[in-house]
């Protein structure tokens, strides 16, 4: 995973995101839940794709994940 960003939102409320790196053909949509390090996150977008380069290259895509706690 890539690195995390934690941000406060409210009194009580923290918002944990992550980037997931996966390779092309990973199946995910919002709302999907995916384990890691311990812990439960929320995919909050489509993956977006990187294969769309000069070259014929195709790297993966990149998932977006959150965790709310609070």
């Amino acid at each position: 995973m890539g690195t995390g960003e934690a941000k406060t939102v409210g009194p009580n409320r923290l918002v944990i995101t992550h980037e997931l790196y996966v390779p092309p053909g990973f199946g995910c949509k919002p709302f999907d839940r995916v384990r890691g390090f311990g812990w439960q996150f929320e995919v909050f977008d489509w993956p977006q794709d990187f294969g769309t380069g000069p070259f014929a290259f195709t790297p993966g895509l990149v998932v977006h994940l959150r965790r709310v706690e609070g």
